[in-house]
């Protein structure tokens, strides 16, 4: 009989040592897929959020792409219709000598003349009319605007920058 005690009290004992694991298990279990649920919403969500933030950065660069190709063309624009009554000449100036040795202009004609300096430092000088750059170097451009005289003739233009001018950076703008 004492058998069949130790027995019924191995038995209880077991019982719910068994019972108790398998409810440990079993909650452990639900925990483990309740938070891969919670995980893989997280996830989606941070992912929606991530498209719509890509899908505004894309919406916002275009925006400012138009807007910004609609104030280059408006500015080109003015500058067109600025220029329409504007000839524009651009002249290059290396070691001693400008791209352009004679230049053309009606009376009263009005110019924009663009320097660029290809090699050393120059300028662009016409006494009579009062032109006068700055001295810029090689890779930089200097523009000047001027009206040309009502008077038929021709002008002297040079580099004033020590001894060009001697060495043959000049030219003739004629008035006709």
């Amino acid at each position: 009989m004492e058998e069949q005690d130790n027995q019924i009290k191995e038995e209880k004992v077991a019982g719910p040592k068994k019972e108790s694991n398998t409810k440990k298990w079993i909650g452990g279990a639900i925990l483990v897929v309740v938070l891969l649920v919670i995980g893989v919403f997280v996830v989606d969500t941070i992912q929606k959020n991530q498209k719509k933030e890509a899908i505004k950065d894309v919406a916002v660069g275009i925006g400012t792409e138009v807007a910004s190709n609609a104030v280059e063309e408006a500015q080109e624009n003015a500058a067109n219709d600025a220029d329409n009554d504007v000839t524009t000449v651009e002249i290059e100036g290396s070691n001693f000598e400008f791209s352009l040795a004679d230049m053309s202009f009606s009376p009263g004609e009005k110019v924009k003349l663009t320097l660029k300096v290809t090699e050393g430092t120059h300028n662009f000088v016409i006494d009579e009319l009062g032109v006068v750059t700055d001295v810029i170097a090689a890779g930089e451009e200097v523009t000047v605007e001027f009206t040309v005289p009502d008077e038929p003739g021709e002008y002297a233009y040079y580099c004033s920058v020590g001894n060009h001018r001697a060495l043959g950076m000049e030219g003739v703008l004629t008035v006709e």
